[in-house]
C-alpha cells in the first residue's frame, strides 16, 4: 500500500461505459476523481482537474535500482519523460518517471516489496508511447547502450496498423519494454 493518495489505481474507459469497470469517488472514496478535491492532494489538483486516466501508475520490480534508473532514463528521456523525487513511504526504494507538468500517470521501478529477487512477468510488457519514429529510434539505441537487450529492432509493424512503428527491449532485469509510435491512431 502506498502512502500518497495520488498513487491509487483508478480505471476509467469513457469510450465504452457498457463494458468498462469504472471506479468513481462516489463508490470508492479513496480513489481520486477529477472533481473530488478532498481526496487529491492540493499540489496535484490542477493537473488532475477535468482529466480521466486509465491508470495512476505502473510498476516493475528491479534487482539493481541504479542499473534500472540508468536504463529507464536512457529510454524515457528521449520520449519526454523525466524522473521525479519519490517521497519515502516506508516501502522499498524506488525511482519514478512522469511527463513534466503532469502528476499522473507515473512509471515506477521498485525493489520488490517482499524483499525477494525481482523477476520479469511472462507475458507482461510495458509499452511507452513516442510522438514520432525518431523518438523510437533514439530511445531504442539509448536503451541498448544502457544495458538493455533487443527483442525486436525498430521498424514498421503493419500487422498492428498502418503507421504503427515500434521496437522491443528487455531491461537489465528482463522486463519487456515496447517503444511505439502509433501513427495508426493519428
Amino acid at each position: 500500500m502506498f502512502a500518497d493518495a495520488d498513487t491509487l489505481i483508478c480505471i476509467s474507459d469513457d469510450n465504452d461505459r457498457s463494458s468498462s469497470v469504472e471506479y468513481e469517488a462516489a463508490r470508492h472514496p479513496n480513489c481520486p476523481s477529477a472533481g473530488d478535491a478532498d481526496t487529491v492532494p492540493a499540489t496535484n489538483r490542477s493537473s488532475l482537474s477535468g482529466r480521466r486516466f486509465m491508470f495512476s501508475h505502473v510498476t516493475v520490480g528491479v534487482s539493481d535500482l541504479d542499473a534500472a534508473a540508468a536504463f529507464y532514463d536512457a529510454i524515457l528521456l528521449p520520449l519526454g519523460l523525466q524522473q521525479r523525487e519519490v517521497t519515502p513511504d516506508g516501502g522499498p526504494a524506488a525511482r519514478c518517471w512522469i511527463k513534466p507538468g503532469q502528476a499522473l500517470p507515473r512509471f515506477y521501478a521498485y525493489q520488490p516489496f517482499d524483499r525477494q529477487p525481482a523477476s520479469a512477468g511472462n507475458g507482461s510488457m510495458l509499452a511507452f508511447l513516442a510522438s514520432d519514429e525518431q523518438q523510437v529510434l533514439r530511445a531504442y539505441a539509448a536503451g541498448l547502450l544502457a544495458g538493455g537487450r533487443s527483442e525486436g529492432g525498430p521498424g514498421e509493424r503493419p500487422h498492428y496498423g498502418k503507421g504503427y512503428f515500434g521496437a522491443y527491449l528487455r531491461d537489465p532485469d528482463g522486463n519487456k519494454v515496447h517503444l511505439v509510435h502509433r501513427g495508426d491512431l493519428a
